[in-house]
């Protein structure tokens, strides 16, 4: 039976039409195709001794349905509002094996948290058992307005780097997928772009201090060290322009350079 069938079968009523056939007027019960007027259509059913339980059942179970879409709608509107107002995340970290720069995860919530908290969404990982050992398998359950959607992640479990040699523990190695699925999960709900910083100009972004410039800029004629390479290597345009979240990287670098000379 369709829900406008069970409805009707009902006859919950939340306006009235008349119309006139031959001499005598017949009221006519209008559908109600909302979960709040269907809601109070059946609570003034259930207020009568006489209705049938097996027909408030159904009506109730309308009622959920229509309950549901309406949410689903809102969940939608609020994902077009969180991703129309979300930033770019800024790739703020440097893979040496890869040679590339990427946005971590804290740059990515960066991006996105303050906007989809804002708008009432709330984002809930766990883990799900996979058949295969290797994978870590993550779900993301993102709810809002009454409506949740689950996510699926598979992240691969390994403790080597790319020379294929051990390089932390299996604890470490399921944290780091767990991380790893995170940031790329989040990155995939919200279709958030990553970029560069090549203006200095990027939001939020925080840099080296003076001092901490000036101790690199002592450092490298220290270690006779070719600056513009060190500054390609570190995506930086000057000294000072060296994120902080790279400085101790940028010390072990030119350290490096001592350590061969």
């Amino acid at each position: 039976m369709s829900d406008t069938m069970a409805f009707q079968e009902g006859i919950p009523m939340d306006e009235k039409e008349t119309k006139v056939v031959g001499d005598a007027p017949v009221i006519q019960p209008t559908i109600v195709n909302d979960a709040t007027s269907m809601l109070q259509a059946v609570g003034m059913l259930a207020m009568d001794p006489n209705t049938d339980v097996e027909k408030i059942e159904r009506l109730m179970a309308i009622q959920e349905r229509l309950q549901a879409k309406e949410n689903e709608g809102r969940f939608n509107s609020i994902m077009a509002e969180v991703q129309a107002g979300i930033k770019t995340a800024i790739r703020n970290q440097h893979n040496d094996q890869t040679r590339s720069n990427y946005a971590d995860l804290s740059s990515v919530l960066k991006s996105t948290k303050a906007a989809y908290t804002a708008a009432g969404m709330a984002l809930s990982f766990n883990t799900e058992a996979t058949e295969d050992p290797t994978i870590v398998r993550l779900v993301c359950h993102v709810t809002a307005a009454g409506h949740s959607r689950a996510y699926r992640y598979d992240s691969p479990l390994t403790d080597k780097g790319i020379a294929g040699k051990p390089m932390m523990t299996t604890a470490h190695a399921r944290g780091s997928a767990i991380s790893y699925g995170r940031r790329y999960m989040t990155q995939m709900i919200f279709n958030l772009d990553t970029a560069d910083d090549n203006d200095g100009n990027a939001a939020d972004i925080e840099w080296i201090t003076s001092e901490q410039a000036a101790d690199l800029q002592s450092l490298a004629k220290e270690v006779n060290a070719n600056i513009p390479l060190f500054l390609k290597y570190m995506q930086a345009q000057s000294m000072d322009r060296i994120q902080s979240c790279d400085y101790k990287r940028a010390v072990a670098a030119l350290e490096s350079k001592r350590q061969k000379s």
